[in-house]
């Protein structure tokens, strides 16, 4: 009985739908498909290791010289990259005598402990130093619209699109970090001083190093850079433009514009002529008056120069040693 009841409210649900589809002359039904789009860019994070002057460490690796030490230049470079920060960590192997492109792990090595990071001249430097934002455009003007009798003045704000905007003009130096900290979206503190205590493993090497010592060579935290500046920045280059050039430079989208207008003046974007449109792009200026939200990444170079120095035994014979320092990067 259940089951008939059932089945039975479904047809008579559906008679009724049927009988009031008959009775309403004229009904009509329609639907639209609009796309809708987003952009969304995780920029890139690079790591490079090279030598002092920038060029890459070739197959002989990096020479430390008879005196047992040399620099390196580690950078780290953000393109579009998401608001985050930094840090690049290295690990030292043992030496092992090395000829004929081959370890001779048989051999006595020179202990990774042997070989210690320091920073002797301290140097770091941060490079085209730019924010991705958000800006608000304030847009301003008089026109002549066909379905109003009077001008209009417009005075409106609208989200701009995010750009990169550069407060920072010169390279960051040691020097200068301080006084450029609160502008800069993410920071660069150089890193740990001291030996690598336990070795990390070669490929092949037949002793196990499961615990290597980790030494950290440069990091960096996210922050939010000092709004104002920003502003400031934005609007020495785009302050005073016009919609149109503002449309071109990718800071504003036409259509915010043009839906600005209509909203001041109480009309539908649809009853804007093209012609008036032409002339809504043309006599309006902006400035930008502020950041909505916060900085949502950055782009920029960002350097430091660490150098190894081993303390050979005395006990060790006389030939060359070859050993890997792995450097890897992580957000944080």
């Amino acid at each position: 009985m259940t089951t008939f009841s059932a089945r039975r409210q479904v047809v008579l649900a559906g008679a009724a739908v049927m009988a009031l589809a008959g009775s309403s002359l004229g009904a009509f039904a329609d639907s639209s498909s609009v796309p809708v789009t987003t952009l969304v860019a995780t920029g890139t994070r690079t790591l490079s290791v090279t030598d002092v002057t920038g060029a890459s460490i070739g197959t002989n690796g990096l020479p430390l010289g008879t005196g047992h030490g040399g620099a390196f230049l580690v950078n780290v470079t953000d393109t579009r990259y998401k608001n985050a920060g930094y840090q690049v960590s290295a690990t030292m192997t043992n030496l092992y005598p090395y000829a004929t492109n081959a370890f001779d792990f048989n051999g006595t090595p020179i202990p990774a402990s042997a070989v210690s990071v320091s920073y002797p001249s301290g140097l770091l430097d941060l490079v085209n130093i730019k924010s991705l934002v958000t800006p608000v455009l304030h847009l301003t003007g008089s026109l002549n619209l066909g379905a109003l009798p009077l001008p209009i003045s417009i005075d409106q704000t609208v989200n701009g699109t995010a750009t990169m905007a550069q407060s920072l003009a010169n390279t960051v130096t040691k020097s200068t970090l301080a006084a450029a900290l609160s502008q800069l979206p993410v920071t660069l503190q150089t890193g740990d001083v001291g030996a690598f205590t336990s070795a990390a493993g070669l490929p092949g090497e037949p002793t196990a190093h499961p615990n290597p010592t980790s030494l950290n060579l440069m990091s960096g935290n996210a922050q939010q850079p000092l709004a104002s500046a920003l502003v400031t920045a934005l609007n020495t280059t785009y302050g005073g433009l016009t919609a149109q050039q503002l449309v071109t430079a990718g800071l504003v989208d036409q259509n915010a514009v043009i839906s600005a207008v209509a909203q001041q003046a109480g009309i539908t974007p649809d009853l804007i002529t093209n012609a008036e449109q032409t002339a809504i792009m043309t006599n309006l200026t902006g400035t930008i008056n502020a950041l909505t939200g916060s900085v949502l990444g950055q782009t920029g170079s960002y350097n430091t120069m660490p150098a190894l120095a081993i303390d050979v035994p005395t006990s060790i014979a006389a030939g060359t040693y070859r050993g890997q320092l792995v450097v890897t990067l992580m957000d944080k």
